[in-house]
């Protein structure tokens, strides 16, 4: 059956359809000849995805109906939102519906919200912004916050967020996603920043620093975490996912291209701003108090 070898993603494909398109006969003989695995009562996949949560998603939400959508960190992982596959899929189902219970590796999301949504990769999936709605609960606390900063940085637009926010009276970390909001607003990307701004690049001395300031050299744009322009000095702070291999080579391209322009880079990595922010930040001082006495 081309429809299931084509699947690129672990998708489950409902019986109706399969015979509809094939045939009862061709079905059968894909059944026999292990090409075709039944995963749920009605819904079948390839072999090679049968046993994948994903699938096992895919056929729960078409069995409840078109409003059962992938969410929470499952969603903002098929968005590209996040780069971690979650360990469960959590399906988001109107609370109207009855569905049966979830298989291992899916979980089930009763909500009385018109989640919306649309096709990803061939899976029903909630739009960014529920999705992060969603999955704030599904982490505690002080991951919650981390992570509501990532998907702000990369898939959530803030107005989609803040609407739901403003329109939804029930919203668990509710706190949590303003936080965020806020942070975000105030031009904070991650939360090693959040922690720069907290606990480094505070007070009166740093007031004056532009957040995610643009800066174009030899017609490439780069963006600087902290940027003081009175004294010409650039602030990064590297994560320990991002600035490895590949990355490292190109942050050492920036720096010199920046350099070239009279503009200092000063890194500290993500154990220097989280094992001691002290000494970052009398650092920082010493660099901005040495560039403008020069």
């Amino acid at each position: 059956m081309d429809l299931i070898a084509r699947a690129s993603m672990p998708v489950a494909f409902a019986r109706a359809d399969l015979v509809g398109r094939y045939g009862r006969r061709a079905m059968d003989r894909a059944l026999a000849r292990g090409e075709l695995v039944r995963v749920a009562r009605g819904y079948y996949a390839g072999p090679a995805h049968a046993d994948s949560m994903w699938t096992s998603a895919s056929a729960l939400a078409q069995s409840v109906g078109p409003r059962a959508l992938i969410s929470g960190r499952a969603g903002l992982f098929l968005h590209g939102a996040i780069m971690d596959p979650p360990p469960y899929v959590t399906v988001a189902a109107p609370a109207e519906r009855h569905p049966r219970i979830a298989p291992p590796g899916v979980r089930l999301l009763r909500t009385e919200l018109a989640v919306q949504g649309e096709f990803v990769r061939e899976l029903p999936v909630a739009s960014p912004a529920f999705s992060l709605f969603h999955a704030v609960r599904e982490v505690p606390p002080e991951r919650a916050f981390a992570l509501a900063l990532e998907a702000l940085a990369t898939a959530v637009e803030p107005a989609d967020l803040s609407d739901i926010l403003r329109t939804t009276r029930r919203a668990p970390r509710r706190g949590v996603l303003r936080r965020a909001l806020a942070a975000f607003d105030d031009g904070v990307r991650s939360i090693l920043e959040y922690r720069a701004l907290t606990d480094v690049l505070y007070g009166p001395e740093f007031a004056h620093l532009s957040r995610q300031r643009p800066v174009a050299v030899d017609g490439r744009v780069f963006v600087l975490d902290a940027f003081d322009a009175r004294a010409s000095v650039a602030f990064e702070f590297d994560g320990r996912r991002y600035h490895s291999g590949s990355r490292w080579e190109s942050d050492r391209e920036r720096d010199t291209l920046l350099a070239s322009v009279g503009i200092l880079t000063v890194r500290f990595t993500f154990r220097d701003v989280t094992e001691r922010p002290a000494w970052c930040r009398a650092m920082a001082l010493r660099v901005l108090e040495s560039r403008r006495a020069a």
